[in-house]
Order: structure tokens, then sequence, then C-alpha cells
């Protein structure tokens, strides 16, 4: 099992990147307080490409799926996330930069959005309402909603098989939409861990960047120089994280 990080060339995600890469590629295992030795598992980094289409989103996914095996974690590193209207059903999350692939929660604005990840949601079972997917397959075929819809689960079918533990969202505040992520995580099958703060890359004095959540002052909770190479999940408090996922 490995970690892969999927990043944007932009100077500062990639960087933070290349420095978290780094820790094993230059050392295989680090060595603790106390002489012990904790292995670094493998990690690679996906560069995904500024304005990808679906097919491009898709493919550099199961790049980065491959490149963490099972048992792996795929972080993304890209993009932007939200949690709407202190709705823990209405979020977003950006899979790919500029807007690219962006998943949105139930009362999304599908003009806005690649898709609502709620599309095929039956609000009441094998009640007369429909799903807004069934709806289209019986009334509206032609729709580019079930061509996204496809393409999204395609994407969905890729994670799966590839039996990761876990994807990590590095997106500003999507942790609050806490049902929207479960949605996700259901589709894909993977534990989801996301932030209910602003994740901030910031650039050192030694050019090096770290990755932190915004109010933590320097040398603090997660914004520690361990956190230019490493996760911040051992630092973070429980209030600022969420983990969710299927039943196991």
């Amino acid at each position: 099992m490995g970690t892969a990080v999927i990043s944007v060339k932009d100077g500062m995600a990639d960087v933070w990147g290349n420095q978290f890469v780094s820790v094993f590629t230059k050392r295989s295992h680090k060595v603790a307080m106390g002489g012990t030795i904790t292995p670094v598992m493998p990690r690679s980094q996906i560069i995904m490409p500024p304005s990808p289409s679906p097919d491009t989103v898709i493919a550099t996914i199961k790049n980065a799926v491959g490149q963490a095996g099972g048992g792996g974690t795929v972080i993304f590193n890209v993009g932007h996330g939200s949690a709407v209207n202190n709705s823990t059903v209405d979020g977003t999350v950006e899979l790919a930069p500029n807007g690219k692939f962006k998943l949105g929660g139930l009362n999304a604005d599908l003009d806005s959005v690649f898709l609502s990840v709620f599309y095929d949601f039956d609000p009441d079972g094998t009640g007369p309402r429909k799903s807004q997917l069934e709806n289209d397959r019986l009334f509206n075929q032609g729709t580019s909603r079930l061509t996204r819809w496809s393409q999204y689960k395609k994407l969905a079918d890729i994670i799966k098989a590839g039996k990761l533990r876990k994807v990590v969202f590095l997106t500003c505040r999507v942790g609050n939409s806490t049902d929207f992520l479960k949605k996700i995580a259901l589709d894909w099958n993977v534990v989801i861990e996301a932030y209910r703060r602003r994740v901030v890359l910031a650039p050192q004095p030694s050019g090096r960047v770290r990755i932190h959540l915004q109010g933590d002052g320097p040398g603090t909770l997660t914004n520690v120089p361990d956190s230019e190479e490493h996760l911040f999940s051992d630092v973070v408090r429980v209030s600022d994280t969420v983990l969710v996922g299927p039943p196991r």
C-alpha cells in the first residue's frame, strides 16, 4: 500500500507534493525519538492538468489509484471545496483545478457543478417520487446530466476496484458537509478525510511549502515544520477533521 497525491502544477501544491514524495524517495524510513524505526510507505505525485476534460480527470485519478495500490490513500491536492449554507448535504468539492469535475450536494445548482452526487437519490424509496436520474432516463434522455453521471460512475468504479483505504480532500471547509461526504464515500467505497477549516499552502523562508489549517499560528497545531513533508493528520484537532465512510 502507498499514498498518491494528485496536485496541480502551480508552484505551491506541486512543491508541497514533491516534498511529501521525497521523504520516501530519499529515505525509506525515518528514525523517531528513542531510536524507533518507522517505515514510510511508498509515495508518488501525479499532476492534474490545469483545465482537463472529464476523461483526463478520470485517467489521472486512475493513475493515482494504481500508484496507491490496495489499502492505500489518494490525496486530492487540487481545486477548492466548500460547505454551502452550513448544510450537511450541500457541499462542493473539485476533483481538478479551475472548477473542473466539481461535485455538488443535494440542492446544487446543476449549471454550476459537474453533477450532484445525489442525482440518483430517490427521496421516497418505492413511492411515487423519482430520483433526478430515473426521471431523466424516462423523460429526458438527451440531457448531458446522464453523460456526466456515467462518467462519475466510471470514476467511482475505478476507485472501488482499486480497494483504497482512504481518500483525503485537502480542500476548504468541506468537512462541515458530512452527509455530502458520506454520499461520496458510499459511492466510492472508501473512508474520506476532510477538514472543517480552510486548508492553506504557505511558502516558507526556506523556499519550502507548508500545508496547514487557517488560524494555526507558526509553530502551533498543524502549522509546524513536519507539515512540510507529511499530512497533518497526526496533529489536527478532532474538532477540525471529519472521517466518514461505508460500514466495514
